[in-house]
């Protein structure tokens, strides 16, 4: 038995996923409310899934009400499953959540779908759950029953750590492709030239910091092409990349660009 809570994006994404399976939903926007009695006698192996909307608001943080709503209406009625937060909040709101409603076995599953593309995207092989071996037990015991899976563990912080560092990275990328083509150097036809090229020789996330003992990017080739593209386009973005990156490897008070005659010769 699967219970949802939140039938947006997400939620509908999850039910296509489990839709062989016997599926409750609760969601007050659409009137659509999961009886105490369903949830008093929910078994072990049977899962909730929480994918309410946890908005951002200004200083203030991620915005736990709608999942701390769905926790306790399990936690009133004691149910006995397995509990799978897909909202996204800072990892520390799930330090709190976890101790606070401790009386129930909760883990993380977050959620990488593209709206356009959630029904599909939801049944992508590869998948992060944040918690202990027994809880990944019961999430396979259900995932097995419509598809096989290559699964990741992580701690249910890490999860939430990964998924916010997974969008970040997405908004730089699609920033960046942006101010690409807004600058007038890119253009659509190189899209799949692009692609086939990256394909056979993928450039990694270059998360390894301090390759050559400064933070930034160094070497001949990086510092160089980017100063040649500034000359030519006018990129905020890149500007300010650049500037940041001067920062970080020479100080706030330094000027240095010398990078041409740069004794570094490795590209980062």
């Amino acid at each position: 038995m699967i219970l949802i809570f939140g039938y947006g994006t997400v939620g509908n994404a999850v039910h296509t996923l489990f839709e062989n399976q016997k599926v409750f939903v609760e969601d007050p926007k659409y009137q659509y409310k999961i009886s105490d009695v369903i949830i008093k006698h929910a078994k072990p192996k049977d899962l909730a899934v929480i994918c309410v909307d946890a908005p951002f608001i200004k200083e203030a943080g991620y915005n736990t009400e709608n999942v701390c709503s769905a926790l306790r209406r399990l936690s009133e009625n004691n149910f006995k499953g397995l509990v799978l937060i897909k909202s996204t909040i800072f990892p520390h709101q799930i330090t709190t959540l976890i101790k606070t409603f401790n009386e129930l076995n909760i883990a993380i599953w977050p959620e990488f779908l593209c709206e356009a593309t959630a029904d599909r995207d939801i049944f992508d092989t590869q998948v992060l759950f944040g918690g202990n071996v027994v809880q990944l037990q019961t999430f396979k015991h259900q995932l097995d029953k419509t598809e096989a899976f290559m699964i990741q563990r992580v701690s249910p912080e890490e999860a939430m750590q990964i998924k916010i560092l997974w969008n970040l990275f997405g908004a730089v990328k699609v920033s960046f492709w942006h101010s690409i083509h807004n600058s007038g150097f890119y253009y659509p036809s190189l899209t799949k030239k692009w692609k086939d090229f990256s394909d056979i020789k993928p450039q990694g996330d270059l998360n390894n910091l301090k390759q050559d003992g400064q933070y930034g990017y160094g070497g001949k080739c990086y510092p160089k092409d980017v100063l040649a593209y500034l000359e030519c386009f006018k990129n905020p973005f890149i500007e300010t990349m650049d500037k940041m990156n001067n920062v970080m490897r020479y100080g706030t008070n330094s000027m240095k660009r010398d990078f041409v005659n740069c004794k570094n010769t490795e590209s980062l």
